[in-house]
């Protein structure tokens, strides 16, 4: 059967290795940085628009240092930084919405 006939296959092994990304770097200043984590399909639900910035820290940093770096980086900015950074989490992870 050619290769254009042939049935698709599907696959959890393709789909987590598609939807697999590098971490999301964020520069908290110009030597600084942290890594936000990619969230699994099993923590999906807990995540909504509404989360504080304290949820969203815990659900993306890789550590407590890293999710109080970022609380205090950025709990004093305006709220649309936050959902600025949200947007781009959600870009780069392929998240949707």
């Amino acid at each position: 059967m050619s290769k254009k006939g042939a049935p698709r296959r599907y696959s959890i092994e393709r789909y987590a290795a598609e939807a697999t990304k590098e971490p999301f770097e964020l520069f908290l200043d110009e030597e600084r940085s942290i890594k936000l984590r990619q969230p699994t399909v099993a923590e999906m639900g807990t995540l909504t628009a509404a989360m504080s910035v304290e949820q969203f820290a815990d659900a993306f940093t890789e550590s407590a240092e890293d999710a109080e770096e970022f609380v205090a980086a950025l709990g004093p900015l305006p709220a649309g930084a936050m959902m600025q950074v949200a947007r781009d989490v959600r870009e780069h992870y392929g998240l949707g919405g």
